[in-house]
């Protein structure tokens, strides 16, 4: 029986990938530069001194892919912290002219508020109404945010982004921000303090929970602790939805069905955690994908596995996407059965998984 799951599995990846040309969601870091050092993350110096190959993509680099690319559902433009990249607004608007692009995003940690608000009104400028959102790391009150953080200005900082991008959201009708909280050993004693202060700041939108990634591809490795604050988290954010406090994703016309697509893969990752069978495949190197800033394409973020440097390929993401490396890496998937609590990856995985988009649609209505 799993060896006629994984035939289908592979089957499904192969096919999908040959169907979309490339990517249909795609992570692109611009920036290997940040205000933080967080403790949890991990692209840190010691990553990026041993995985990172070449220098950063230019302008007219990224310019070359946006045209190679057929369309996307989703772009993620990311770093480091994609703000401190100085082409910003021109690489937002290169990728809306040159690509089919449904919607937009960027992670920070609103660190410097002014260039933040500033580059955010000059790229919601671009996008022609497209769906945007900016999500702003908030992990816990002013003393551990700042201490995960590694910066005593951090939190204040980072509450001030919040406000002013919260006055954004009334200007502008396909606009939204959310807050993203990692949770980890650190702050796993603050989720109630914390959903109380995620009420207070952002009156509508969404808290997105996430949960500290592993170091390693091994399996996820948050702890029991860990794992409860997570799942606490996860019951104030559902009774909050269930009241009507957050109504999700407002700046886009299926942002019900995101909450829901959100609720369900709360559900899933603590079952991968726990080691649980789940019946998904990842759709990692056929729906979705990440480019890097020094141009190496890779599936995920978390598996070493390069298919290959964009540079190497004309910057012609169609052509690399269906090149034999990326067919070998798409089996090696499958056959590995290789699944994570990575929440960009795990939601893509959710809506081509029947029961899982059963799932997210009955939520959804």
């Amino acid at each position: 029986m799993d060896k006629f799951v994984n035939g289908i599995n592979k089957f499904k990846s192969q096919s999908l990938a040959k169907f979309v040309q490339n990517p249909i969601y795609i992570i692109l870091f611009v920036s290997d530069k940040c205000w933080q050092k967080c403790s949890h993350c991990w692209y840190s110096a010691d990553w990026k001194r041993e995985n990172l190959e070449k220098k950063n993509l230019t302008f007219d680099e990224l310019e070359l892919i946006s045209k190679s690319i057929k369309r996307l559902e989703f772009l993620s433009i990311t770093g480091g912290d994609a703000f401190l990249r100085e082409e910003i607004v021109e690489i937002f608007d290169v990728f809306n002219k040159n690509s089919k692009i449904h919607r937009f995003d960027t992670p920070t940690s609103g660190f410097d508020p002014d260039r933040i608000i500033l580059k955010t009104e000059q790229i919601l400028k671009k996008l022609d109404g497209k769906p945007f959102r900016v999500d702003v790391s908030l992990d816990g009150t002013e003393e551990v945010h700042n201490s995960i953080r590694k910066n005593k200005h951090s939190y204040k900082n980072a509450v001030t982004t919040i406000k002013e991008l919260n006055k954004l959201k009334k200007k502008h009708d396909n606009f939204d921000t959310s807050i993203i909280t990692t949770i980890s050993k650190t702050n796993m004693h603050e989720v109630e303090t914390m959903a109380a202060l995620v009420d207070d700041l952002l009156p509508t939108g969404e808290w997105m929970i996430n949960i500290a990634r592993p170091a390693t591809v091994d399996g996820c490795t948050a702890s029991d602790n860990e794992l409860l604050a997570y799942k606490k988290a996860n019951t104030i954010l559902e009774g909050n939805i269930k009241n009507g406090f957050h109504q999700g994703d407002k700046g886009h016309k299926f942002g019900k069905f995101l909450t829901a697509k959100n609720q369900v893969r709360r559900e899933y990752i603590d079952k991968i955690i726990k080691g649980k069978k789940h019946g998904l495949s990842c759709s990692a190197g056929s729906l979705i994908g990440v480019i890097f800033n020094d141009g190496q394409v890779r599936p995920c973020e978390t598996l070493p596995d390069t298919i290959a440097n964009i540079r190497d390929f004309d910057y012609d993401l169609i052509k690399l996407w269906q090149s034999q490396k990326a067919a070998e890496i798409r089996k090696k998937i499958i056959d590995t059965k290789c699944m994570c609590s990575h929440e960009c990856f795990l939601s893509v995985s959710l809506l081509v998984h029947g029961k899982s988009l059963l799932k997210i649609l009955g939520k959804s209505l």
